[in-house]
């Protein structure tokens, strides 16, 4: 009963936890400039991290000192525990779905990539320093190009974008997959879609995840 308190406590500080946090974000976005991307990126990943070690924390410090328990309600801890369970089963579920997909996509409808592409990918890879070795294929069926996998990384690149641009816009496309390799991309969007399962509660959550995504894309162009 104790750890449960202790749990619905943390669930419910992170109302105002997240809520403070948040509107930190939001200042220190509105006071970066958008040329600084990686500044805004960096503080962004960083705020989302402390609103996952919130919760983390209070249910420790709880726990260590059960007397710390506001006022121990068991009756609607109880309550809040499994409407929180019950949420992290959908939300884990959505998360094993679209990963599911997202794999599957990889297998389907795929092919190499053309050869005069491969030595532009040689190249950039060199210029770009990215020493892993990355799979890259053609599919049908993606409309934007998506990288999947961190230790062994898989680029999956539209076949409309093969006939529909130009050389140097294909180049530049190509690089900006690169980047999201080189800077392990995959890696940390993992980590979000893991935070969001967690405390899918929360608006502030999701809101900074979503611009944490367009400050990626920023630092990749």
């Amino acid at each position: 009963p104790a750890m449960i308190d202790a749990f619905a406590w943390a669930l419910i500080h992170f109302l105002w936890q997240g809520i403070l946090l948040g509107a930190l974000a939001w200042l220190v976005l509105r006071a970066v400039p958008e040329r600084l991307a990686p500044l805004r990126y960096a503080v962004a990943c960083a705020l989302l991290a402390g609103m996952a070690t919130c919760p983390a924390v209070t249910v420790l410090t709880y726990g260590a000192t059960p007397d710390a328990v506001p006022v121990p309600a068991t009756d609607w801890a109880e309550w809040a525990v499994a409407f929180w369970s019950a949420g992290l089963c959908v939300m884990s579920v959505r998360a094993l779905g679209g990963w599911t997909f997202a794999w599957r996509r990889q297998h389907r409808e795929r092919g190499p990539l053309p050869e005069a592409l491969v030595s532009a990918v040689r190249r950039l890879s060199e210029r770009m320093k990215v020493r892993r070795t990355v799979r890259w294929l053609v599919s049908a069926r993606v409309e934007v190009p998506q990288v999947f996998g961190w230790l062994k990384p898989v680029v999956l690149v539209p076949a409309s974008a093969l006939t529909a641009m130009p050389p140097e816009q294909i180049e530049a496309l190509l690089a900006h997959e690169l980047a999201h390799v080189r800077r392990h991309d995959f890696l940390v969007n993992v980590c979000q879609v893991l935070i969001e399962t967690a405390l899918f509660y929360h608006p502030a959550v999701w809101w900074l995840s979503a611009r944490i995504r367009e400050e990626r894309e920023a630092c990749c162009d």
